[in-house]
């Protein structure tokens, strides 16, 4: 069986190193697009490729967050590469299970459903553990919503329907936007969307301003940026309670209510499987199995440098948009 990852990543060389261990021990290939990344990611791809870890790596410049686009492009080039089956995930995501034996059960026309188990920085985690795996062990009680990722399989891609994978590959849709009906297994994402002051800030402070631009994003997608956002527009000095309650809190309808009534009162808004109101529970002991050691260095980039260069690249557009429309006014 060939499996072949795929993933994009923007300013993430705290977990990339562990990503890509993790997904090797299954996969034929890695295919990786490193969006505006300002930290030393591209360097610690290419010393895994010394390594002779099969990675294929790409450089996306553009301003917007694509992520769609971007995964459905790389979907098919692991299909003509010969995949059986493709892993789409993000960097923050490890699916644990016995990945080869499960997908090996399945009919190989139907995709695989795999829910998230979100992982909670606790204020007593080891600080200098650059592994995150072996750093955040605690995960959420119980996922409201169910959130969940898809695997998805090659022969269902053969067919010339025009299948796309959803924003955050929650999902394949037809080439009418209808979902694509989907299996769950004994498969789980772990997912460490929050894992240190310095990278929610860097994923805030770019990802919502590339995310929000977009004018064809569905209204509410990606709200639990937004949240995040709004405090720290307030205040952005993160303790490490705040930390825990955001990984808690991350993606639940607790965060949804807590948003600006300005951006709640819009009628366009995306669907969010909503299973109700839940108020937050104690996090769990559960570390994820990783039996790898780290071997590079991380040299992260300032959370203030993230937010300065997509501002100025969107003034930068803006200014090229406009005087081009209207060069003499």
């Amino acid at each position: 069986m060939n499996i072949i990852t795929i993933f994009c990543a923007r300013n993430e060389a705290d977990i990339l190193e562990t990503c890509v261990r993790h997904y090797a021990r299954w996969s034929k290939k890695i295919f990786v697009v490193l969006h505006q990344c300002q930290d030393n990611s591209a360097e610690i791809i290419g010393h895994l490729q010394d390594e002779g870890l099969p990675i294929e790596c790409s450089i996306d410049t553009g301003l917007l967050h694509e992520q769609a686009a971007m995964m459905t492009e790389l979907l098919y080039r692991a299909a003509d590469a010969g995949a059986d089956w493709i892993l789409p995930v993000d960097t923050d995501e490890f699916i644990v299970g016995d990945i080869s034996r499960v997908l090996a059960e399945q009919d190989g026309l139907t995709p695989v459903r795999v829910p998230w188990k979100s992982y909670v920085p606790m204020p007593g985690d080891l600080p200098s553990e650059q592994n995150v795996l072996k750093r955040i062990t605690h995960r959420r009680a119980s996922e409201h919503p169910p959130w969940a990722k898809v695997i998805v399989p090659m022969k269902l891609l053969k067919d010339g329907t025009g299948k796309r994978l959803y924003a955050g590959n929650h999902g394949v849709m037809d080439g009418c936007g209808n979902p694509v009906p989907d299996v769950t297994t004994s498969l789980a994402m772990a997912h460490f969307p929050v894992r240190s002051a310095e990278q929610i800030k860097r994923k805030i402070y770019g990802g919502w301003l590339t995310n929000f631009a977009d004018p064809r994003k569905p209204h509410g997608n990606t709200f639990q940026w937004k949240a995040i956002f709004e405090e720290m527009k307030r205040n952005d000095t993160i303790t490490p309670e705040d930390l825990k309650r955001y990984a808690l809190e991350y993606g639940m309808k607790i965060q949804w209510n807590r948003l600006p009534a300005s951006y709640l009162d819009r009628g366009d808004t995306t669907w969010i499987p909503w299973d109700g109101e839940h108020e937050t529970e104690p996090p769990v002991l559960d570390p994820v199995p990783c039996d790898f050691d780290l071997r590079y260095d991380v040299h992260e980039v300032e959370p203030i440098a993230v937010l300065l260069e997509t501002a100025e690249a969107f003034a930068t557009a803006y200014g090229e948009c406009t005087f081009s429309k209207h060069p003499h006014s």
